[in-house]
C-alpha cells in the first residue's frame, strides 16, 4: 500500500462531508473486480471509462483503503493513480 493512502493517519476522526458523523476507516475489498471511472450511470461495458485499480490476479484480491459513514452510507475509497 503506498504512503498516499493512509486514510487512518492523516484523518483519524474524519468527518463525513454528507452528514457531520466520525467515519470508520478500513477497507472495501473485491472479488475479480476493476473498479472504473466512468460519466454516467448506464454503462454497458466493463472496458469503458478509466481504469482505478490493479489488474486482477487469481492470487491476490484487492482491497482499497477506504472510510465510511454508517449513519449514512457513504464511503470515500483512496487509490494508488500511479500503480493501478
Amino acid at each position: 500500500m503506498s504512503e498516499h493512502s493512509r486514510l487512518k493517519d492523516k484523518a483519524p476522526d474524519f468527518k463525513c462531508p454528507k452528514c457531520g458523523q466520525v467515519m470508520e476507516s478500513g477497507f472495501v475489498a473485491s472479488k475479480a473486480v476493476r473498479l472504473r471511472w466512468v460519466d454516467r450511470p448506464d454503462t454497458k461495458t466493463i472496458f469503458a471509462g478509466e481504469q482505478l485499480t490493479i489488474p486482477y490476479s487469481w492470487w491476490r484480491a484487492p482491497s482499497y483503503e477506504a472510510v465510511r459513514c454508517a449513519e449514512c452510507g457513504l464511503v470515500l475509497l483512496s487509490y494508488d493513480p500511479v500503480n493501478k
